[in-house]
């Protein structure tokens, strides 16, 4: 639970300031557990744009990584 709530308060600091870093946008995206520290990640992820709230990987909209 403490990682995501790091997680969510590094997107936060990462929206307030998206003018300062050269970056046009910064997504908060969830996936199920990889198994392994360093392992690969998943194909597809699922997009939020709520870093304030316990995410469902039932929310949201999938997007494949590829896509970012």
């Amino acid at each position: 639970m403490e990682r995501r709530k790091i997680a969510g308060e590094w997107f936060s600091q990462l929206q307030e300031g998206i003018e300062k870093i050269p970056f046009t946008s910064a997504n908060l995206c969830c996936y199920e557990n990889v198994g392994s520290n360093n392992n690969d990640l998943p194909n597809a992820v699922v997009l939020t744009a709520d870093a304030n709230r316990e995410v469902s990987l039932n929310e949201g909209s999938v997007v494949q990584l590829e896509e970012f």
